[in-house]
């Protein structure tokens, strides 16, 4: 494998499919965080949540042949910890349909929200990607601000910075993450647009 900076998520498809345990740790890297979301989005408990997620993964190791392009191993881990969470949450809960109000649930309402939370898991992911550029204390101060719930005066205390540093950090943090996130988005409806 070459340096992982240049490879193309259908590259580490192929390493995967030849069996590749990089291309693994690379695509458990990439999904691992979203696919907890929407697991999470079924089972209603964080745990059961991650180690579905963890099934997935095997289960896609050993289908790996089966396999071919990086958007054919994240349909496939989606698929599986889909089926999954509804299996335990099935088995948990002794539900062998869906009902409300009386009424079987309509399909296609559940794929609606199955597919929004494909979005938003597909979403935090990015967003999570996204934070990773920010330099190590701006990151940190994002991290208890807007993840953990906590005040610019408790930062500030617990981390025994000023408040106006926090603010400072918050706004470049702000600034950096507008340029990552809506730039090529601007550009695109741009180019759209002409």
């Amino acid at each position: 494998m070459r340096h992982a900076a240049s490879y193309h998520p259908d590259e580490y498809a192929i390493a995967f499919q030849n069996g590749d345990e990089r291309a693994l740790s690379y695509f458990f890297n990439e999904f691992y965080s979203a696919l907890c979301i929407y697991a999470a989005y079924y089972t209603h408990n964080d745990a059961s949540a991650q180690e579905i997620v963890a099934d997935a993964f095997v289960k896609t190791w050993q289908q790996r042949n089966q396999l071919s392009s990086a958007g054919s191993i994240r349909a496939y881990l989606f698929t599986v910890v889909r089926h999954d969470a509804i299996k335990w949450y099935q088995k948990e809960h002794r539900v062998t349909r869906l009902w409300l109000n009386g009424q079987e649930e309509n399909t296609e309402a559940v794929e609606d929200n199955a597919f929004d939370m494909i979005v938003r898991s597909e979403v935090a992911r990015y967003l999570h990607h996204a934070l990773n550029i920010l330099p190590p204390k701006c990151r940190k101060i994002f991290q208890l601000l807007y993840i953990e719930g906590k005040s610019i005066p408790e930062i500030a205390k617990q981390l025994k910075i000023a408040q106006s540093t926090v603010r400072a950090q918050k706004l470049h943090g702000l600034d950096a993450l507008r340029r990552k996130i809506l730039f090529p988005y601007l550009l695109i409806i741009c180019l759209l647009i002409k």
